[in-house]
């Protein structure tokens, strides 16, 4: 005959946990690869934020040397402040681009030119 094993409730107990302590051992060492894998990235993230902190820190002084160089063309234009050439309006416009460009009409005030322009308008319609 054969040989029939019973298994009682105290053998499935201790088979449940053995299999919970071989789970438990499992995730445990992928926790730990886990972890090291992040080790990784976050290096990799720490590499990456300091190669974009040099480059903007180039950017940064280019940026500053340009400035430097327009506002020098600037200052050895035969213009001057408050009538300048259309170059250095350029200049200006550009490194102030948030202020919209001032015409010369605008910048003239007195009555009488106003009245000159408003003369030659209606003649031109």
């Amino acid at each position: 005959m054969k040989n029939v094993v019973r298994l009682t409730r105290k053998d499935l107990w201790e088979r449940q946990l053995l299999e919970n302590l071989s789970l438990s051992d499992r995730l445990r060492n992928h926790t730990l690869e886990d972890i090291s894998s992040l080790s990784d990235d976050l290096q990799h993230i720490s590499f990456v934020v300091k190669s974009i902190q040099t480059n903007y820190q180039a950017v940064l002084e280019e940026n500053q040397r340009l400035k430097s160089l327009l506002i020098g063309l600037m200052d050895g234009c035969y213009c001057w402040e408050g009538n300048r050439c259309p170059n250095c309006r350029a200049i200006l416009a550009t490194l102030n681009p948030d202020q919209p460009p001032r015409s010369e009409h605008q910048n003239n005030s007195d009555p009488s030119i106003a009245k000159i322009r408003r003369f030659a308008d209606t003649q031109e319609s």
